[in-house]
Protein backbone atom coordinates (compact mmCIF):
# COMPACT_ATOMS: atom_id res chain seq x y z
CA UNK A 1 0.00 0.00 0.00
CA UNK A 2 1.27 3.47 -0.92
CA UNK A 3 0.19 6.58 0.95
CA UNK A 4 0.65 10.21 -0.07
CA UNK A 5 0.82 12.56 2.93
CA UNK A 6 -0.04 16.20 2.23
CA UNK A 7 1.51 18.72 4.62
CA UNK A 8 4.13 21.40 5.26
CA UNK A 9 6.87 18.81 5.53
CA UNK A 10 10.45 19.73 4.68
CA UNK A 11 10.65 23.27 6.08
CA UNK A 12 12.44 22.12 9.27
CA UNK A 13 9.59 23.31 11.45
CA UNK A 14 9.44 20.93 14.42
CA UNK A 15 5.65 21.05 14.64
CA UNK A 16 5.02 19.92 11.08
CA UNK A 17 7.85 17.39 11.16
CA UNK A 18 6.74 15.74 14.40
CA UNK A 19 3.18 15.32 13.10
CA UNK A 20 4.46 13.63 9.94
CA UNK A 21 6.77 11.41 11.97
CA UNK A 22 3.85 10.42 14.21
CA UNK A 23 1.82 9.50 11.12
CA UNK A 24 4.64 7.28 9.87
CA UNK A 25 4.93 5.61 13.28
CA UNK A 26 1.24 4.80 13.43
CA UNK A 27 1.34 3.37 9.90
CA UNK A 28 4.46 1.36 10.78
CA UNK A 29 2.85 -0.04 13.93
CA UNK A 30 -0.33 -1.01 12.08
CA UNK A 31 1.07 -2.32 8.80
CA UNK A 32 4.81 -2.87 9.24
CA UNK A 33 6.68 -2.68 5.95
CA UNK A 34 3.58 -3.32 3.85
CA UNK A 35 2.88 0.39 3.62
CA UNK A 36 5.06 3.17 2.19
CA UNK A 37 4.43 6.81 3.07
CA UNK A 38 5.53 9.68 0.82
CA UNK A 39 5.31 13.32 1.96
CA UNK A 40 4.31 16.11 -0.41
CA UNK A 41 5.28 19.69 0.39
CA UNK A 42 3.26 22.65 -0.98
CA UNK A 43 1.03 20.42 -3.13
CA UNK A 44 -1.58 22.93 -4.35
CA UNK A 45 -1.10 22.15 -8.06
CA UNK A 46 -0.40 18.42 -7.67
CA UNK A 47 -2.49 16.08 -9.80
CA UNK A 48 -0.60 12.78 -10.22
CA UNK A 49 -2.05 10.18 -7.85
CA UNK A 50 -1.69 7.06 -10.03
CA UNK A 51 0.80 5.23 -7.81
CA UNK A 52 -1.01 5.93 -4.51
CA UNK A 53 -3.78 3.99 -2.81
CA UNK A 54 -4.54 6.55 -0.10
CA UNK A 55 -4.09 10.33 0.06
CA UNK A 56 -3.99 11.87 3.53
CA UNK A 57 -4.42 15.53 4.46
CA UNK A 58 -2.10 15.56 7.45
CA UNK A 59 -1.71 17.57 10.61
CA UNK A 60 -1.17 21.31 10.61
CA UNK A 61 -3.08 24.39 9.55
CA UNK A 62 -3.82 23.05 6.08
CA UNK A 63 -7.57 22.74 5.88
CA UNK A 64 -7.29 25.47 3.26
CA UNK A 65 -8.68 25.82 -0.25
CA UNK A 66 -5.53 24.76 -2.11
CA UNK A 67 -5.02 21.59 -0.08
CA UNK A 68 -8.73 20.76 -0.16
CA UNK A 69 -8.65 21.01 -3.97
CA UNK A 70 -5.78 18.50 -4.12
CA UNK A 71 -7.57 16.04 -1.84
CA UNK A 72 -10.73 16.41 -3.92
CA UNK A 73 -8.82 15.68 -7.15
CA UNK A 74 -7.51 12.49 -5.56
CA UNK A 75 -11.09 11.53 -4.65
CA UNK A 76 -12.21 12.23 -8.21
CA UNK A 77 -9.52 9.84 -9.46
CA UNK A 78 -10.95 7.08 -7.30
CA UNK A 79 -8.38 7.24 -4.51
CA UNK A 80 -9.17 6.63 -0.87
CA UNK A 81 -8.73 9.82 1.15
CA UNK A 82 -8.55 10.82 4.80
CA UNK A 83 -8.11 13.94 6.95
CA UNK A 84 -5.89 13.30 9.97
CA UNK A 85 -5.95 16.08 12.53
CA UNK A 86 -5.89 19.01 10.11
CA UNK A 87 -6.95 22.44 11.30
CA UNK A 88 -7.98 25.82 9.99
CA UNK A 89 -5.91 28.89 10.76
CA UNK A 90 -6.03 32.46 9.59
CA UNK A 91 -5.44 35.91 10.98
CA UNK A 92 -9.13 36.45 11.54
CA UNK A 93 -8.98 38.09 14.94
CA UNK A 94 -10.59 37.34 18.27
CA UNK A 95 -13.92 38.73 17.11
CA UNK A 96 -14.10 35.92 14.54
CA UNK A 97 -13.84 33.32 17.30
CA UNK A 98 -16.69 35.03 19.12
CA UNK A 99 -18.78 35.02 15.95
CA UNK A 100 -18.25 31.28 15.57
CA UNK A 101 -20.29 30.78 18.74
CA UNK A 102 -23.25 32.69 17.24
CA UNK A 103 -25.65 30.21 15.65
CA UNK A 104 -26.88 32.70 13.08
CA UNK A 105 -23.62 34.01 11.64
CA UNK A 106 -21.84 32.08 8.88
CA UNK A 107 -18.02 32.16 8.94
CA UNK A 108 -17.64 32.79 5.19
CA UNK A 109 -14.27 31.09 5.22
CA UNK A 110 -14.59 28.99 2.08
CA UNK A 111 -15.90 29.70 -1.40
CA UNK A 112 -19.06 27.90 -2.52
CA UNK A 113 -17.04 25.54 -4.72
CA UNK A 114 -14.72 24.63 -1.85
CA UNK A 115 -17.68 23.97 0.43
CA UNK A 116 -19.00 21.55 -2.21
CA UNK A 117 -15.63 19.79 -2.38
CA UNK A 118 -15.51 19.54 1.42
CA UNK A 119 -18.98 18.03 1.42
CA UNK A 120 -17.93 15.29 -0.99
CA UNK A 121 -14.74 14.60 0.97
CA UNK A 122 -16.67 14.48 4.27
CA UNK A 123 -19.12 11.93 2.87
CA UNK A 124 -16.56 9.64 1.23
CA UNK A 125 -13.37 9.92 3.31
CA UNK A 126 -12.19 6.84 5.21
CA UNK A 127 -11.66 9.16 8.18
CA UNK A 128 -12.18 12.88 8.73
CA UNK A 129 -10.66 14.16 11.98
CA UNK A 130 -10.03 17.84 12.71
CA UNK A 131 -7.63 19.36 15.23
CA UNK A 132 -10.05 21.17 17.51
CA UNK A 133 -13.56 22.49 18.18
CA UNK A 134 -13.05 25.79 16.35
CA UNK A 135 -12.12 24.03 13.10
CA UNK A 136 -15.09 21.72 13.66
CA UNK A 137 -17.38 24.74 14.15
CA UNK A 138 -16.09 26.38 10.94
CA UNK A 139 -16.93 23.28 8.92
CA UNK A 140 -20.29 22.90 10.65
CA UNK A 141 -21.27 26.46 9.74
CA UNK A 142 -19.95 26.11 6.17
CA UNK A 143 -22.73 23.77 5.07
CA UNK A 144 -20.52 20.68 5.35
CA UNK A 145 -22.11 17.32 6.20
CA UNK A 146 -20.74 16.64 9.72
CA UNK A 147 -22.00 13.06 10.03
CA UNK A 148 -18.55 11.50 9.70
CA UNK A 149 -16.39 14.37 11.02
CA UNK A 150 -14.87 14.11 14.50
CA UNK A 151 -12.55 16.18 16.66
CA UNK A 152 -9.41 14.04 16.71
CA UNK A 153 -7.04 16.41 18.51
CA UNK A 154 -3.63 17.52 17.31
CA UNK A 155 -1.49 14.67 15.89
CA UNK A 156 1.31 15.97 18.11
CA UNK A 157 -0.50 14.32 21.02
CA UNK A 158 0.98 11.03 19.82
CA UNK A 159 4.49 12.19 20.72
CA UNK A 160 6.62 9.95 22.89
CA UNK A 161 9.70 10.96 24.85
CA UNK A 162 13.34 10.35 23.94
CA UNK A 163 16.02 9.47 26.47
CA UNK A 164 17.28 12.84 27.70
CA UNK A 165 20.74 11.35 28.27
CA UNK A 166 21.02 10.88 24.52
CA UNK A 167 20.38 14.54 23.78
CA UNK A 168 23.62 16.17 22.70
CA UNK A 169 23.45 19.42 24.66
CA UNK A 170 24.86 20.82 27.86
CA UNK A 171 21.44 20.95 29.55
CA UNK A 172 21.82 20.12 33.21
CA UNK A 173 18.66 19.85 35.29
CA UNK A 174 18.56 18.73 38.89
CA UNK A 175 15.54 17.70 40.93
CA UNK A 176 15.87 20.80 43.09
CA UNK A 177 15.60 23.16 40.11
CA UNK A 178 12.32 24.97 39.45
CA UNK A 179 12.69 25.17 35.68
CA UNK A 180 10.33 27.09 33.40
CA UNK A 181 10.53 26.39 29.67
CA UNK A 182 10.39 29.56 27.57
CA UNK A 183 9.78 29.56 23.83
CA UNK A 184 9.74 32.57 21.52
CA UNK A 185 9.53 32.65 17.74
CA UNK A 186 8.17 34.51 14.78
CA UNK A 187 5.14 34.41 12.56
CA UNK A 188 6.43 37.51 10.73
CA UNK A 189 4.05 39.68 12.76
CA UNK A 190 1.04 37.88 11.30
CA UNK A 191 -0.32 37.53 14.80
CA UNK A 192 -3.16 39.01 16.82
CA UNK A 193 -2.02 42.55 17.52
CA UNK A 194 0.63 42.44 14.78
CA UNK A 195 3.48 43.29 17.20
CA UNK A 196 5.83 40.45 18.12
CA UNK A 197 8.23 43.01 19.60
CA UNK A 198 5.63 44.00 22.20
CA UNK A 199 5.01 40.35 23.05
CA UNK A 200 8.75 39.97 23.66
CA UNK A 201 8.79 43.01 25.97
CA UNK A 202 6.02 41.53 28.09
CA UNK A 203 7.64 38.09 28.10
CA UNK A 204 10.92 39.61 29.31
CA UNK A 205 9.06 41.24 32.22
CA UNK A 206 7.64 37.83 33.14
CA UNK A 207 11.08 36.18 32.86
CA UNK A 208 12.66 38.74 35.16
CA UNK A 209 9.91 38.19 37.72
CA UNK A 210 10.40 34.42 37.52
CA UNK A 211 14.14 34.78 38.12
CA UNK A 212 13.54 37.02 41.14
CA UNK A 213 11.16 34.46 42.65
CA UNK A 214 13.59 31.56 42.41
CA UNK A 215 12.80 29.98 39.06
CA UNK A 216 15.34 28.81 36.49
CA UNK A 217 14.69 29.51 32.80
CA UNK A 218 15.23 27.15 29.89
CA UNK A 219 14.99 29.12 26.61
CA UNK A 220 14.56 27.18 23.38
CA UNK A 221 13.49 27.47 19.73
CA UNK A 222 11.39 25.24 17.47
CA UNK A 223 12.50 26.47 14.05
CA UNK A 224 15.90 27.63 12.75
CA UNK A 225 14.28 30.93 11.74
CA UNK A 226 13.40 31.51 15.41
CA UNK A 227 16.97 31.23 16.70
CA UNK A 228 17.74 34.93 16.32
CA UNK A 229 14.65 35.86 18.32
CA UNK A 230 15.52 33.37 21.04
CA UNK A 231 19.07 34.70 21.19
CA UNK A 232 17.76 38.27 21.34
CA UNK A 233 15.49 37.33 24.23
CA UNK A 234 18.39 35.68 26.05
CA UNK A 235 20.64 38.75 25.64
CA UNK A 236 17.99 40.98 27.21
CA UNK A 237 17.87 38.89 30.38
CA UNK A 238 20.34 39.14 33.28
CA UNK A 239 23.53 37.11 32.84
CA UNK A 240 22.91 34.27 35.26
CA UNK A 241 23.54 30.57 35.67
CA UNK A 242 19.77 30.33 36.14
CA UNK A 243 19.18 31.21 32.49
CA UNK A 244 19.86 28.36 30.07
CA UNK A 245 19.96 29.06 26.34
CA UNK A 246 19.56 26.03 24.07
CA UNK A 247 20.59 26.73 20.47
CA UNK A 248 19.81 23.19 19.28
CA UNK A 249 16.62 22.54 17.32
CA UNK A 250 15.36 19.39 18.99
CA UNK A 251 12.94 16.76 17.76
CA UNK A 252 9.50 16.65 19.28
CA UNK A 253 10.46 13.57 21.30
CA UNK A 254 13.51 15.31 22.73
CA UNK A 255 11.43 18.33 23.69
CA UNK A 256 8.98 16.13 25.59
CA UNK A 257 11.87 14.66 27.57
CA UNK A 258 13.31 18.09 28.34
CA UNK A 259 9.94 19.49 29.38
CA UNK A 260 9.39 16.69 31.86
CA UNK A 261 12.01 18.53 33.94
CA UNK A 262 10.00 21.78 33.91
CA UNK A 263 7.38 22.90 36.41
CA UNK A 264 5.54 24.71 33.61
CA UNK A 265 6.28 26.30 30.23
CA UNK A 266 5.44 29.53 28.38
CA UNK A 267 5.24 29.05 24.62
CA UNK A 268 4.76 31.21 21.56
CA UNK A 269 4.86 28.33 19.06
CA UNK A 270 1.88 25.99 19.03
CA UNK A 271 3.70 22.68 19.36
CA UNK A 272 5.76 23.93 22.27
CA UNK A 273 2.45 23.83 24.13
CA UNK A 274 1.65 20.41 22.66
CA UNK A 275 5.02 18.94 23.74
CA UNK A 276 4.52 20.39 27.22
CA UNK A 277 1.03 18.90 27.44
CA UNK A 278 2.30 15.47 26.35
CA UNK A 279 5.01 15.71 29.03
CA UNK A 280 2.19 16.32 31.57
CA UNK A 281 3.56 19.78 32.32
CA UNK A 282 1.17 22.77 32.45
CA UNK A 283 1.75 25.42 29.81
CA UNK A 284 0.92 29.07 29.24
CA UNK A 285 -0.02 29.57 25.60
CA UNK A 286 0.71 32.91 23.93
CA UNK A 287 -2.33 32.75 21.67
CA UNK A 288 -1.14 34.41 18.51
CA UNK A 289 -3.55 32.87 15.99
CA UNK A 290 -6.74 30.86 15.78
CA UNK A 291 -4.85 27.55 15.96
CA UNK A 292 -3.72 28.33 19.50
CA UNK A 293 -7.34 28.78 20.57
CA UNK A 294 -8.26 25.54 18.81
CA UNK A 295 -5.61 23.73 20.83
CA UNK A 296 -6.48 25.06 24.28
CA UNK A 297 -10.20 24.50 23.72
CA UNK A 298 -9.56 20.92 22.62
CA UNK A 299 -8.00 20.06 26.00
CA UNK A 300 -10.11 22.37 28.19
CA UNK A 301 -7.29 24.80 28.99
CA UNK A 302 -8.74 28.09 27.78
CA UNK A 303 -7.76 29.76 31.06
CA UNK A 304 -4.08 29.22 30.17
CA UNK A 305 -4.31 31.05 26.83
CA UNK A 306 -3.21 34.70 26.58
CA UNK A 307 -4.09 36.61 23.38
CA UNK A 308 -1.09 38.38 21.89
CA UNK A 309 -3.25 41.44 21.32
CA UNK A 310 -3.95 41.72 25.05
CA UNK A 311 -2.99 45.05 26.58
CA UNK A 312 -1.79 43.27 29.72
CA UNK A 313 0.21 40.24 28.62
CA UNK A 314 2.58 40.40 31.61
CA UNK A 315 -0.29 40.62 34.10
CA UNK A 316 -2.10 37.77 32.33
CA UNK A 317 1.03 35.60 32.54
CA UNK A 318 1.20 36.33 36.28
CA UNK A 319 -2.41 35.21 36.68
CA UNK A 320 -1.73 32.00 34.74
CA UNK A 321 1.31 31.23 36.89
CA UNK A 322 -0.83 31.58 40.03
CA UNK A 323 -3.46 29.27 38.52
CA UNK A 324 -0.80 26.67 37.74
CA UNK A 325 0.79 26.92 41.17
CA UNK A 326 -2.59 26.52 42.84
CA UNK A 327 -4.22 23.93 40.55
CA UNK A 328 -1.32 22.03 38.95
CA UNK A 329 -2.64 18.51 39.62
CA UNK A 330 -6.11 19.37 38.38
CA UNK A 331 -4.71 20.93 35.19
CA UNK A 332 -2.48 17.92 34.46
CA UNK A 333 -5.36 15.52 35.07
CA UNK A 334 -7.57 17.42 32.63
CA UNK A 335 -4.87 17.55 29.95
CA UNK A 336 -4.01 13.87 30.36
CA UNK A 337 -7.66 12.79 30.14
CA UNK A 338 -8.16 14.63 26.85
CA UNK A 339 -4.88 13.55 25.27
CA UNK A 340 -5.58 9.90 26.09
CA UNK A 341 -8.94 10.17 24.32
CA UNK A 342 -7.44 11.82 21.25
CA UNK A 343 -4.61 9.30 21.01
CA UNK A 344 -7.21 6.54 20.71
CA UNK A 345 -9.01 8.40 17.93
CA UNK A 346 -5.80 9.21 16.00
CA UNK A 347 -4.62 5.60 16.05
CA UNK A 348 -7.84 3.56 15.91
CA UNK A 349 -8.93 5.31 12.71
CA UNK A 350 -6.52 3.02 10.85
CA UNK A 351 -8.46 -0.13 11.74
Amino acid sequence: MKVLYLGWVGANNIGDELMFNNFKKVIKNKYGDKCRVTPLFCPETYNDFDEYDLVCLGGGSILLEGFIAVLYRALEQGKRVMVWGSGYDDLLGNEFITRLEDLYISPYVYSDSTEEKLNEIAKKADFFGVRGPLTYKILEKSNVDMTNIVISGDPGFLLESANINEIGTNIDFTKSDKVVGINMGTSYNRIYGGREDLVEVELIKACNKLLKTGYKLYIYAMWPTDLNLVLDLYKKLPKSENVILDIFIHTGEELVSIMKNCVFTINFKLHGNVASAVAKVPFICLGYRLKAYDLVKSIECEELNIPTDSENIYEEIEKCILRIEKNKDEIISKIDKNITRYKDILTNCFK
